[in-house]
Order: C-alpha cells, then sequence, then structure tokens
C-alpha cells in the first residue's frame, strides 16, 4: 500500500538550463543510489524507491512572444526551470532528496518552496534557497534551517 501526496507546482532560478539541470538530476541521483554515505548524509536512506530521473523532469518555462515564438523565461540572467514530476499527485519518494537536488541548482539569492501535502491532510517541505534547507510546518511555518556542505555532497554527483 502506497501514500499519496500532493507536490506543489514549483519553479526556480538557475544559470543551468533545463538540459543541464536534467543531466545532473540524473546524475545525483545515480549518486544516491549507489553512495550509501550520500543517503545518510542527505537523509534519504530507508525509502522505498530512491528519486527517479526517468520519471520526474525539469523544464525551461517559456512565453510565446509574437513573431518570435517560444521564448526561454529569464530572471537576472538566470533560467526559470519548472518542475514536471509527470503527475503532482503520486506517490512522492524521497521528498527531501528532491530539494537537496534543488538546493545545489539553484542560483545564489534566489529561493523557492518545495511542499507536499499527504492524503491525510499531513503537510511538509522545505524553503530552498541556494545550499540551505529550511523546514516547514504544517501551518506552513518555517522551521528549523540547515547549511548543506558544498564540498561533500558536490563531490558526490558532478
Amino acid at each position: 500500500m502506497g501514500y499519496y501526496s500532493d507536490l506543489n507546482d514549483f519553479s526556480f532560478a538557475t544559470k543551468l538550463t533545463a538540459n543541464e539541470v536534467n543531466n545532473k538530476f540524473k546524475a545525483f541521483c545515480d549518486a544516491i543510489r549507489e553512495n550509501e554515505k550520500l543517503q545518510q548524509e542527505l537523509e534519504t536512506e530507508g525509502d522505498d524507491y530512491p528519486l527517479d530521473a526517468e520519471y520526474f523532469k525539469f523544464k525551461n518555462l517559456t512565453n510565446y512572444v509574437e513573431g518570435t515564438g517560444e521564448v526561454d523565461c529569464m530572471e537576472d540572467d538566470c533560467y526559470v526551470i519548472v518542475a514536471d514530476p509527470g503527475d503532482f499527485r503520486a506517490k512522492h519518494y524521497s521528498s527531501r532528496g528532491l530539494a537537496v537536488f534543488v538546493s545545489l541548482v539553484i542560483a545564489e539569492g534566489k529561493e523557492t518552496e518545495v511542499l507536499f501535502e499527504g492524503e491525510d491532510g499531513a503537510c511538509w517541505g522545505w524553503k530552498v534557497e541556494s545550499y540551505k534547507l529550511t523546514g516547514m510546518s504544517k501551518e506552513w511555518q518555517y522551521g528549523s534551517t540547515v547549511e548543506l556542505s558544498k564540498t561533500e555532497v558536490l563531490k558526490a554527483f558532478l
């Protein structure tokens, strides 16, 4: 039996294109699957299913410009990337791992929120900044902040 949750529709600004983000996400997912120390560091050990780069994708947000067609949305010289989990209501495993990944690719000085609501009304998520996660409570209030180690995390998947 599984537990369904809804993932919020989130976007973030990054210096990377969606293709580059997806390549890094695949490397990140592979690194987690193969590295027990990284699983412990990211607190994803024990997850029934690791993050899956084949299922979860990222896309460039685009706008239609008359006479030009689709153009990538830009924000302060950064691409705006949107999450494309295939289905926002699904069995989202490794939710913290997803937030950690976004913290590795989000542009300095930018933030987003990766939020989940379970089928029973339980809520959890993170305010995500570059190499920083702030937990959010049921009332969507900010809790404790965790600074991520750039060297250990980056070495594992770059």
